[in-house]
């Protein structure tokens, strides 16, 4: 990348913004699918989106701060593959991490709005109780935002339009409802709560 682009981007140019993202776009989506490949992760088109936006909003982070430390003592696109790299093995690590309810535990086929028989198939699973429960406590804009994200698998740019909310919003938002359901379904929660809503 040019130092003029640089110095333009780390001034806050959207413009010039637009115009990295356009450049690096695919190079950043060949560098995701190779890493989930290398550490054996079959990768899924959301998955990779959600990497390669999240990816160029952390570029923004901080009035730029990850662009503003580089020096130039390798090619841009080595310095950007290091990022991405990393990026993605947090991504897998919080995979593993949470698997209680990121994989299995957290089937949007399980909690269905108008299933017929939702009730029926979570009675034979406590950990599904817990999250139905979790899940209709948690406020009508997360709700909403765990819907469209979850069960209608919408990409992070549609939510965010349909939400009116940024990017880093969108992300800061969905691990702490990540980490509230996990907390909520360790903890557990009395019988009251734990009601599918209709």
């Amino acid at each position: 990348m040019g130092e003029e682009l640089l110095r333009r981007v780390t001034g806050g140019e959207q413009a010039a913004f637009d115009e990295l993202t356009k450049r690096y776009s695919s190079f950043v989506r060949t560098c995701i699918h190779k890493t989930l490949h290398q550490y054996s992760f079959t990768p899924v088109r959301e998955d990779v989106e959600d990497l390669h936006n999240a990816l160029f909003v952390s570029l923004m982070e901080d009035n730029f701060r990850r662009l503003r430390q580089y020096q130039g003592r390798a090619a841009f696109e080595t310095y950007l593959k290091i990022i991405i790299i990393r990026q993605v093995v947090d991504f897998l690590r919080r995979q593993r991490a949470h698997v209680s309810i990121d994989s299995d535990f957290f089937n949007p086929g399980q909690l269905r709005d108008q299933a017929p028989h939702a009730g029926t198939r979570l009675e034979s699973s406590e950990q599904n109780l817990l999250l139905a429960g979790a899940i209709e406590a948690l406020p009508p804009a997360d709700r909403l935002l765990l819907k469209l994200a979850v069960y209608k698998g919408l990409s992070a740019n549609k939510v965010c339009k349909i939400m009116n909310i940024s990017m880093v919003a969108y992300y800061n938002r969905k691990s702490r409802i990540i980490k509230k359901l996990k907390a909520q379904c360790e903890k557990g929660l009395p019988a009251a709560s734990m009601r599918i809503r209709r």
